[in-house]
């Protein structure tokens, strides 16, 4: 298309026809210019932009979340903050070169990251550190600093798939089964939980158990039938350590058996040997040995001899002790009453000691007896008896003590004695201290008398 020119104009009045032909002029050219940029807009082979493409351009991306050629939008400075970098940006990109402060990473590792949301200072997004380790964020307008959480790796993951899958324990660890109920049975209720292993609680007097004590334990059953547990055991353990087991086999409970948990002996199975100066009669239940001299309460306070030592503590301050003098094989035993009394040592007499060994009475000196050669005054101890025989010459002054003995009668004991030389009785007394004393005599004729005769059996303590 060619520009067509209109004439000039022409008048005699020059001055207005040429302001007329400057404007036709400037016109004309500005037709020229246009002209020429529509022909060259038409002869451009390259693809013009389509109204939809222009559309999508207008929808697209206005907010830039990386640089122009592509990194990170922000870098944060070694030494600023992340929070302080991105908390009032939007959505961002961003890095932190190692040991910036708020770096969750090990050592404070450099990581990139994305901040997914954020308005108002409000935010949340993602990182990746510089040795793999990713972790999420958030923060809130009234907080003035990240929390950070470090994502599971795989091989956490793998460790967890491959840890305790049944649960042995409530969420929050206490006891898998918890009794608070008296009316419930802690076994019936380790039956109902079928098959496998956990952790209990029963609260004390509660039904089944051992004693009326509260409990905690442990149950492994092994095999159901209507998914109930048929087969398995229970551990259970009160307050003060008492320790009891029972086994379920087919449905039935074998009972509870409580386990010694008392050190009865030492830990390779012998008894122990006492501390000096340990008081027997405070010792727990036990088997222990010890010099008798070394200890305290012994039956004898100057016997040094090895004793066995055995202590069976019954409850409410009741003891039961036996001694054997290892020596010898003499046994005392003793025991301690519920008003926490000793009652004192009583020794085990066997059938030798049922046979009467004789030794003959040392009368005191300076009295006018003496032994009778043909029949000496002689004494034995048999069961816990004294037992006098024979006689002595002699006529004492009344009230006077002719012998002491070592055992001591469990009263002061009065008993007669025989006259010879003229037909009569004699009294005798057996203090509690011993002391054998004359207190006279009464015979037919008392000048005849030369000796007399003893034949008693007197109990000791």
């Amino acid at each position: 298309m060619d520009i067509k020119f209109p004439k000039v104009f022409e008048t005699s009045d020059k001055a207005h026809a040429d302001l007329f032909n400057d404007m036709v002029k400037v016109l004309l050219e500005n037709d020229s210019s246009l002209f020429e940029q529509l022909v060259n807009h038409i002869n451009d082979i390259k693809p013009h932009a389509s109204t939809a493409e222009k559309k999508k351009w207008n929808e697209s991306q206005l907010y830039k979340i990386t640089a122009d050629d592509g990194k990170q939008l922000i870098a944060v400075p070694t030494d600023g903050k992340i929070f302080d970098a991105i908390n009032d940006k939007g959505t961002c990109t961003f890095y932190a070169p190692s040991g910036v402060e708020d770096s969750p990473a090990p050592n404070k590792a450099a990581l990139r990251g994305i901040q997914t949301v954020g308005q108002n200072n409000i935010g949340t997004g993602f990182a990746v550190d510089t040795s793999g380790n990713a972790y999420y964020f958030y923060y809130n307008s009234s907080q003035i600093s990240i929390t950070w959480t470090q994502l599971p790796t795989t091989t956490e993951k793998d460790k967890w798939n491959s840890g305790q899958l049944s649960k042995i324990t409530a969420d929050n660890g206490m006891p898998l089964i918890s009794i608070k109920d008296t009316s419930l049975s802690i076994l019936d209720e380790v039956i109902n939980n079928g098959l496998g292993q956990g952790t209990f609680y029963a609260i004390a007097g509660s039904k089944d158990l051992p004693n009326h004590r509260s409990f905690r334990g442990y149950f492994h059953m092994t095999d159901t039938t209507n998914g109930k547990a048929s087969f398995g055991w229970v551990y259970a353990t009160d307050y003060i350590n008492n320790i009891y087991t029972n086994y379920l086999n087919n449905n039935v409970w074998s009972g509870w058996a409580r386990l010694s948990n008392h050190n009865l002996l030492s830990e390779t199975g012998q008894s122990q040997l006492l501390p000096n100066g340990t008081d027997i009669l405070t010792l727990p239940s036990g088997y222990y040995y010890a010099v008798g001299t070394n200890v305290v309460n012994m039956p004898s306070k100057t016997d040094s001899s090895w004793f066995n030592i055995y202590v069976i503590d019954n409850g409410n301050n009741r003891k039961t002790f036996h001694l054997i003098r290892s020596g010898d094989n003499l046994h005392w035993w003793g025991t301690t009453h519920t008003d926490g009394s000793f009652r004192g040592w009583k020794r085990m007499l066997t059938d030798e000691d049922s046979i009467s060994t004789w030794k003959q009475v040392t009368l005191v000196a300076g009295t006018s007896t003496k032994q009778f050669a043909g029949n000496p005054l002689e004494f034995s101890i048999r069961q816990n008896e004294l037992l006098l025989r024979g006689s002595f010459e002699g006529v004492p002054a009344n009230e006077t003590v002719i012998a002491r003995f070592a055992q001591n009668p469990s009263a002061r004991t009065v008993f007669l004695g025989a006259t010879v030389g003229s037909y009569g009785a004699a009294r005798f007394t057996l203090e509690k201290d011993g002391s054998l004393r004359f207190d006279g005599m009464s015979a037919n004729d008392n000048s005849y008398v030369s000796r007399f005769e003893i034949n008693e059996s007197i109990p000791l303590w």
